[in-house]
């Protein structure tokens, strides 16, 4: 990928900011039933279509990064411990929260957590029922990940293909698992939740970094008229609740659309402060998904206790919202950042070294 696309980066802030006013939204539902109001949001809102967002720009990044690092040296282990020390350390940390949280203050969880081998799939990103049926790991927000960490593993084997072939047989394992989901009688659990239609996001991303990497651009019209059409596609559909494949077609395809316009647009210049400010939400967005939780949930008990129907609960969206991105932005500027910088000199130095040692090994001739 050459140089760092600004538009990407304020994609990501904004579907980061559109992820958390929907579960902002959410909790106006449990607050509504306590303080005697109606909520403000239906439950078939599509604000969470930015989740698809993500799952698009996860494609195109991660195949515009290893672009030329198929058929290298070790290429699918150096690409699978780079996403390790990328994503391991901070959802680590938040699962072994929720599960001291669950410890000493259960009624704070919506699901109880009883099961080990539960715990044990959490940290390994391994699809597990929770005890209500849900496949959702200890950190719910975190399926996302689970379906992420799939999907790093099947990009991480075709890297030691050569590139044609490799992103061929991505795309087939990607799209073969959504057919096995849908073919089968009984697919069991694991291919159930891979095999979902978000996983064909996946493949849209490598769809656009392809037209990234061949020189396909579009104007600035262009892109707008592009970004109109998938908001208005995803607000049209918003009022009922579509099957997997209508999701596909009303949020997954939409939502590649966006992405596509932010990348092979004009990029946004970054002189003032507030595509500035933008990127670096961008920048946050990781931190900002998985702590939104832990600031919004607290958020909606002290406004209950505090508030109550003093105020509309859209005050408390758009407060507990804000509470819950700044608190994203200090997590990365003050934990996540600094902490993947160290690692990130600890695996250069160890793939460093794994290198001369290869070498040392290497018969002289």
């Amino acid at each position: 990928m050459h140089g760092r696309l600004t538009n990407v980066q304020l994609l990501r802030a904004l579907a980061a900011i559109f992820v958390v006013l929907s579960h902002a939204a959410h909790e106006t539902f449990g607050m509504a039933q306590r303080i005697g109001v109606d909520p403000i949001f239906h439950q078939s809102t599509r604000w969470t279509a930015a989740v698809d967002v993500f799952f698009v720009m996860s494609g195109f990044i991660l195949l515009s990064t290893s672009y030329n690092s198929f058929a290298a040296h070790e290429a699918t282990v150096k690409f699978f411990t780079r996403r390790l020390v990328r994503a391991i350390p901070l959802y680590w940390l938040l699962t072994t929260l929720v599960l001291v949280g669950g410890l000493l203050a259960p009624t704070l969880l919506n699901v109880p957590i009883t099961d080990l081998g539960h715990v044990v799939s959490s940290y390994l990103f391994w699809p597990s029922p929770r005890e209500n049926g849900e496949i959702r790991p200890v950190l719910a927000l975190g399926w996302t990940m689970n379906l992420e960490f799939f999907f790093y593993g099947v990009l991480a084997v075709c890297l030691a293909l050569p590139r044609r072939w490799g992103v061929a047989a991505a795309t087939g394992a990607l799209v073969g698992v959504v057919a096995l989901a849908q073919l089968m009688p009984a697919p069991g659990m694991a291919i159930s939740f891979w095999g979902s239609f978000m996983t064909l996001d996946f493949v849209l991303g490598f769809a656009i970094a392809l037209a990234y990497q061949a020189g396909i651009r579009i104007s600035a019209g262009a892109a707008w008229t592009m970004c109109a059409l998938a908001v208005a596609d995803i607000a049209i559909s918003a009022s009922t609740e579509p099957g997997a494949f209508d999701w596909f077609v009303t949020i997954s395809l939409p939502a590649g659309a966006l992405v596509a316009a932010g990348v092979l647009a004009p990029q946004v210049a970054t002189v003032s402060r507030l595509p500035r400010f933008g990127v670096l939400l961008g920048d946050a967005c990781y931190s900002t998904y998985l702590l939104q939780p832990f600031i919004l949930r607290p958020a909606a008990v002290a406004w209950v206790a505090l508030v109550g129907a003093g105020a509309p609960l859209w005050a408390f969206v758009g407060l507990a919202a804000a509470l819950a991105l700044g608190g994203g932005l200090a997590c990365f500027l003050l934990f996540e950042k600094p902490l993947t910088a160290v690692l990130n000199r600890h695996l250069k130095n160890w793939e460093r070294r794994r290198e001369a040692r290869a070498l040392a090994l290497q018969p002289a001739e």
